[in-house]
């Protein structure tokens, strides 16, 4: 009978490799913290693309509609995407001391096609600029009865939300708080192009059928992200990198917790995708509803 043996060199090599796989970090927290990257990124309810959307309509669509959200007319943004200010300025009140639309809202519900959304509390103020670097004083009122005021080439963004978001496909609650600043600037509606900049900080608990819970905090800075309007496909895009501080802990179903804390990169290359960095691994996900591309 043969024997197997096995060399030092085999043996140590074994070794190592058991001591990579126990001192690296587990594959399944790593998506995790994209996946909650993603989710902020994507949420329907308060995230970055549903508010570059609903501006996005303001600046290059129609806003005849009406209710927290609008059908889209003019332009074809996914109608599973929350409406707070286009279509709804007309709701808006004026503050002519400070030169800003305002509106608050409490306790009120959203149904989009796969999620249905309770709405807390929400702020939104919007300051109007005849410059193109929205410096200078304020412009108001707009016109905005045909949805556009041609006057305007920059507009700056606050908003305050706190909501609950169920998705009915899969039954994860998503409770979040949301605070953006934003400015839009170098608006041409004509080309259909405007440059986004800001910071957005979520805070969320998001709770799997599985039981495993993810919780933390998420603040994107967004500098110099190009929007894209195509009038001939009826299509809003976006280009640019923006970068991330995450801090989470995860709860697995077994009760056992981690504590994770990332810095890293979200990008956008102009398709219905966008790309999240954790730790060196890319991780591509869908424009539309957040979900990973495997």
């Amino acid at each position: 009978m043969k024997r197997f043996r096995m060399t030092m060199p085999v043996l140590a090599a074994l070794a190592l490799a058991v001591m990579g796989c126990q001192l690296g970090e587990p594959t399944g927290d790593a998506e995790a913290d994209a996946d909650a990257i993603a989710a902020a990124v994507a949420s329907p309810t308060d995230g970055m693309i549903q508010e570059a959307m609903d501006v996005g309509g303001y600046l290059f669509g129609s806003s005849a509609a009406s209710g927290s959200m609008a059908s889209p007319r003019s332009f074809a943004f996914p109608v599973g995407h929350a409406r707070f200010l286009c279509g709804e300025l007309h709701n808006f009140a004026w503050d002519g001391a400070t030169k800003t639309y305002v509106r608050a809202r409490t306790d009120f519900d959203v149904l989009l096609p796969d999620h249905a959304i309770h709405v807390d509390s929400l702020l939104v103020k919007v300051r109007f600029f005849t410059s193109t670097d929205a410096s200078g004083e304020a412009y108001g009122p707009v016109d905005f009865s045909s949805g556009f005021d041609p006057n305007v080439h920059a507009l700056t963004y606050h908003r305050e939300i706190s909501a609950t978001a169920t998705r009915l496909s899969t039954g994860t609650v998503n409770v979040s708080t949301a605070v953006s600043d934003l400015a839009f600037t170098d608006i041409d509606a004509a080309a259909g192009t405007v440059t986004m900049d800001g910071t957005r900080t979520r805070g969320f608990d998001r709770t799997f059928t599985t039981g495993r819970t993810v919780a933390g905090t998420i603040t994107d800075t967004i500098s110099d992200l190009a929007m894209s309007w195509d009038a001939g496909t009826g299509t809003l895009s976006w280009s640019g990198t923006l970068t991330y501080v995450l801090d989470a802990t995860i709860t697995r179903v077994n009760g056992t917790r981690v504590e994770r804390h990332q810095e890293g990169t979200i990008e956008f290359s102009g398709s219905s995708t966008f790309t999240v960095t954790v730790n060196g691994a890319t991780y591509r996900y869908r424009l539309a509803d957040g979900t990973r591309v495997e």
